[in-house]
């Protein structure tokens, strides 16, 4: 019963973590260290002094502020770049922290205005990344998902040419996943959201796939939440473009967090617990038949 009793006493914890307000969280976003840009050459010698000190990932720091993969990445003439060394979440354009996330084992939110996805465990941001979502005749729909199957290797249903490597799939009907393929700096795909190599890798092994019904009577266990959110603007500028003049033109506020919560909290929180308590079952069950070996 040993497993058990740990899987009962985490979800326990869980329950009793102290949840701390909107104004709290919004503190704590206004905490981080704020980082400017500017625009920069790749062959610049203040750049290239710059990505000593960030280190290996500096490229790949680059590719995600400029929403773009590493082959497009290296053939810009100019590129918006951080002032001074940093880190990946340093730059993330979501919050730190999420109150109203702080029981949910993990989180994923997508951005359409902004082009990223940032992804939580207990309302703690532990990675982002940029996204190139759907195209203006195909855009990606903002509503909640679960991640439910995945595929190391997906062959698309509307171009048998188009291979995409570490699919989790969201939404099957609708045609609606995240997988690997190229980030041209701008919406591009047709509803899947599109991610870079190291993300999708990423994504791949860090998202729950789900559990189908074993018969007519046992419920659907759903996957990791994924909400998607926003509008982005076509017809305008990218919003990282203008990050050398303002440093939250690409920022997500809580208020665009908090109106997607407020849709769909009711709706993760009961999901995640089925899932909780049928994992715990699970581990009680296996449990008892070691004690009885």
């Amino acid at each position: 019963m040993k497993v058990f009793a740990v899987a009962s006493f985490f979800f326990f914890f869980a329950s009793a973590l102290p949840q701390a307000s909107s104004a709290e969280a919004t503190s704590a976003q206004a905490e981080q260290p704020r980082v400017t840009y500017r625009k920069a050459r790749l062959s610049d010698p203040s750049w290239k002094r710059l990505k000593k000190q960030v280190g290996p990932d500096a490229d790949l720091l680059l590719a995600k502020i400029n929403r773009l993969d590493m082959r497009r990445l290296k053939r810009q003439q100019t590129l918006v770049a951080p002032t001074r060394p940093v880190d990946e979440l340093t730059c993330s354009p979501f919050p730190p922290v999420i109150a109203e996330a702080l029981l949910w084992p993990k989180l994923v939110l997508v951005s359409l205005r902004v082009q990223a996805f940032g992804a939580y465990e207990y309302g703690q941001l532990v990675r982002w990344g940029p996204t190139s979502t759907g195209i203006r005749s195909r855009p990606t729909p903002a509503s909640l998902y679960f991640t439910s199957s995945k595929s190391r290797r997906k062959i698309s249903t509307l171009d048998r040419t188009w291979i995409m490597p570490w699919y989790v799939n969201l939404h099957t009907s609708m045609g609606v996943a995240f997988h690997q393929y190229s980030m041209p700096g701008r919406p591009y795909s047709h509803g899947c959201i599109r991610l870079l190599k190291e993300d999708a890798v990423w994504m791949y092994g860090w998202t729950d796939t789900w559990v189908p019904p074993s018969d007519q009577d046992s419920p659907q266990i759903h996957g990791t939440p994924v909400i998607v959110f926003g509008e982005y603007r076509y017809e305008k500028k990218p919003p990282w473009d203008a990050l050398p003049k303002d440093p939250l033109a690409a920022s997500v506020s809580q208020e665009e967090i908090a109106e997607s919560f407020g849709r769909y909290a009711g709706v993760i929180d009961e999901r995640v617990r089925a899932r909780q308590a049928h994992f715990a079952a699970q581990a009680a069950e296996a449990a008892l038949e070691t004690s009885r070996d």
